[in-house]
């Protein structure tokens, strides 16, 4: 009768027990990162959605709201008008106000500039507001400076882009095709006004913020199409997954070496 002998599986050495480690446990990070992504856009997804669906056409003012990051961030909206019609657009970022929905716009937002292009690309109406250009605007409290910015303008049946900027950032020439003057340039009103790098400084040197709001409005407001709205939506799913993501890699992919 034959002893009875045990067989053992060898055992790998320890370094290889710990790369297995380290790969199990980046497999384990990365599905959590995916379900946390995926938690992240279906919690955002009615947002996105949103900014998809059109407005209602014929309404008598269309406002606008949103936030720029950097200094040579523009806002554009195209739309078509049916018939000839008057035309008028009024920022409130600045100084503050009442939006046309009644909603409350806090001041400290960034001087504007509204520049109106036509269905051919050309600029038939430029508004800056560090030029006072809008006497009916309200006076900034912080400041006192009244440089939102504001027109009015008879224009004829057509397509027309209305773009909004920061003050500073002008139509780089009579068409839109020509770009804007400080495009590239993402800290440009600090190194103007404070020789360092700075967002969103005021001509006298003050800190602003980003934000804006404008509202349009006309006899038949312009119902802009859904995909100039959308990728708004997009943009800021990408935003909000770039500030609330954790890398689980970055440290793993950085550090270990197989």
């Amino acid at each position: 009768m034959q002893p009875f002998t045990r067989h053992e599986t060898p055992r790998p050495p320890p370094d290889v027990v710990l790369r297995r480690e380290s790969r199990r446990s980046r497999g384990s990070q990365v599905a959590g990162a995916r379900l946390r992504l995926y938690r992240l856009a279906t919690r955002f997804a009615p947002l996105i959605l949103a900014t998809a669906i059109p407005i209602a056409a014929h309404a008598a003012t269309l406002p606008l709201q949103g936030v720029f990051l950097d200094d040579d961030e523009i806002f554009s909206i195209s739309f078509t008008l049916p018939a000839p019609d008057n035309i008028a657009a009024t920022s409130l970022g600045f100084a503050g106000g009442i939006d046309a929905n009644g909603v409350a716009v806090p001041a400290g937002g960034f001087a504007t500039v509204l520049s109106l292009f036509d269905t051919t690309g050309q600029l038939v109406q430029l508004a800056v507001g560090s030029a006072n250009s809008c006497a009916a605007a309200p006076v900034d409290p912080a400041g006192g400076f009244r440089w939102d910015a504001c027109f009015t303008a008879a224009v004829g049946a057509g397509s027309y882009t209305l773009v909004l900027s920061q003050d500073g950032n002008v139509p780089y020439g009579p068409s839109l095709s020509d770009g804007f003057s400080m495009t590239g340039q993402h800290d440009f009103t600090g190194l103007n006004y404070l020789g360092t790098s700075a967002r969103f400084i005021n001509a006298d040197g003050s800190q602003r913020d980003g934000h804006w709001a404008m509202t349009v409005s006309a006899s038949a407001v312009p119902e802009p199409a859904p995909w100039v709205i959308f990728p708004t939506g997009l943009a800021l799913l990408g935003v909000l997954v770039r500030r609330h993501r954790a890398d689980p890699l970055s440290s793993t992919s950085s550090g270990e070496k197989s």
